[in-house]
């Protein structure tokens, strides 16, 4: 699992799914979860076929992702834990779905990168 996604949550967020790490299957079948502040996006696909077996898609406190991730990242996973962990996050899963929706970020990154134009912007100050 990828501790790298709580470094792009934002736990203060006014938007609550801006404070959420979201997991899901996308328009290609891929399994992946995706974490952002507003400012920065990282997207991990998910290709570990033991984690995306037991990993349902929905919406991930930080504190939850960083409990998983403990119990999953070991030389050896503890699945049990990792399992009964689960099992109290899925209780909450269907109402967190139903409240929060994720932004579409896909509609904002551009797709052909020969269009992106860099600006520097040098602000001096006193």
């Amino acid at each position: 699992m990828n501790k790298n996604l709580l470094n792009f949550i934002d736990p203060k967020s006014l938007k609550p799914e801006l404070q959420h790490i979201y997991v899901y299957t996308d328009q290609n079948s891929d399994f992946v979860a995706v974490a952002t502040d507003s400012f920065r996006l990282l997207e991990v696909k998910i290709t570990d076929d033991q984690l995306k077996s037991i990993l349902k898609e929905g919406y991930y406190t930080g504190k939850e992702w960083q409990t998983l991730s403990k119990y999953y990242n070991k030389t050896k996973p503890d699945l049990q834990s990792f399992d009964s962990e689960m099992q109290k996050i899925n209780a909450v899963q269907e109402p967190r779905k139903s409240s929060l929706t994720y932004p579409a970020y896909k509609t904002i990154i551009p797709t052909n990168a020969e269009k992106i134009t860099s600006l520097v912007c040098i602000v001096t100050g006193k």
